[in-house]
């Protein structure tokens, strides 16, 4: 899942604004470099239980560095409330594709986007009603 570069666009510019970036890195797509702080909600057994504040490290068009005090296993899926502005947000569902660890209790996460969501899907996400969440899951993932 690649975001589309107007979301892109306005992902980076609000994340811009909070901290400067200081560089990129040269991958498949370029990213840039950032501190900002981010939510994630992991998926769980289909739900999404919990949201865990994190560092996001940089981002691209595919994907996000994290730095979190929570393990994510490679392949676990979760979702990233990215900010479109200061305040609309983009539900993206995400996977974990690296986890590494930095410190004790401080891991470092590589994950790529796999889809946005639609805001009535991200609408009952921020519900977070067990039933709902899967069966927007299902529906969505399939």
């Amino acid at each position: 899942m690649i975001l589309s570069n107007q979301q892109f666009e306005e992902v980076l510019g609000v994340l811009r604004t909070r901290v400067p970036p200081s560089g990129s890195e040269k991958r498949r797509t370029s990213r840039m470099e950032l501190n900002s702080q981010l939510i994630i909600m992991p998926i769980r057994d289909g739900n999404c239980p919990e949201q865990v504040s994190v560092l996001a490290r940089d981002i691209s068009m595919e994907g996000l560095g994290l730095l979190t005090s929570i393990p994510l296993r490679k392949g676990q899926q979760f979702v990233a409330l990215l900010p479109r502005t200061n305040t609309e947000t983009i539900f993206v569902i995400s996977q974990a594709m690296y986890c590494g660890v930095v410190a004790n209790g401080m891991f470092t996460i590589g994950c790529r986007f796999l889809k946005v969501l639609p805001a009535k899907s991200a609408e009952v996400l921020q519900r977070i009603n067990p039933k709902e969440v899967q069966r927007v899951r299902d529906s969505v993932l399939k």
